[in-house]
C-alpha cells in the first residue's frame, strides 16, 4: 500500500501486504490468469490491470524489478542484480528517476484506489456471503491514512499496488 502526498515528489511506502491464496480475492484485484471471459467461474477484476504507476514507491521497485550490476550479478545471494546482456531480454520499467527491468516472474501488475478496494470487498461479500478480512483491513488502513489532514488542510490519497509471482 502506498500513500501519495499532495505537492510532494515522492510516494511513501506504507505497508507490504500478502493476501491469502483465495482465488476470488485475486480475481477481483487483478485476475492473474489472463484475460477474463464470461465462461470463467471467478469474478472479473474490479478494474482492468493497468500496470505499475510511473511514480511507484521504492518498496514495490525493490520487490518486483531487477537492476544492472555486472559485479553483483555474479553473487548468487543477490537475485535482483543482472548483467546488461540479461537485461536486453527484459522489459524496461522507467520512473522519473530510476530505470530497472520488470522481473519476468511478476505477473499482472496493477494498482487500485481505496474506492476500488472497497468495491472489491463489497463484491466479495455479495459473492461469498461473508467479508474477506484482508480486503476489509486494507480498505480500513487506506481510509485512515486518507483521513489525515496535512498542512494547508489537504489529505493524502492511497493506492494498493498489486502483482503476483
Amino acid at each position: 500500500m502506498e500513500i501519495i502526498y499532495p505537492d510532494m515528489t515522492f510516494v511513501r511506502d506504507a505497508a507490504s501486504i500478502h493476501f491469502d491464496s483465495i482465488p476470488d480475492v485475486h480475481a477481483l484485484l487483478a485476475f492473474p490468469w489472463g484475460e477474463h471471459s464470461k465462461e470463467d467461474d471467478l469474478p472479473p477484476p474490479v478494474v482492468k490491470p493497468r500496470g505499475f504507476p510511473q511514480d511507484v514507491g521504492m518498496l514495490v521497485l525493490h520487490e518486483t524489478t531487477l537492476y544492472i550490476d555486472e559485479k553483483q550479478a555474479k553473487d548468487p545471494t543477490n537475485p535482483r542484480a543482472i548483467t546488461a546482456r540479461a537485461a536486453k531480454k527484459l522489459k524496461p520499467f522507467k520512473t522519473k528517476s530510476y530505470t530497472a527491468f520488470l522481473d519476468p516472474d511478476v505477473k499482472c501488475p496493477t494498482w487500485l484506489s481505496r474506492n476500488e478496494v472497497a468495491l472489491a470487498a463489497e463484491k466479495y461479500l455479495r459473492r461469498s456471503g461473508h467479508a474477506n478480512p484482508d480486503l476489509e483491513a486494507v480498505e480500513m488502513m487506506m481510509k485512515e491514512y486518507e483521513r489525515q489532514t496535512l498542512n494547508g488542510g489537504v489529505h493524502p490519497t492511497t493506492r494498493l499496488v498489486v502483482w503476483f509471482t
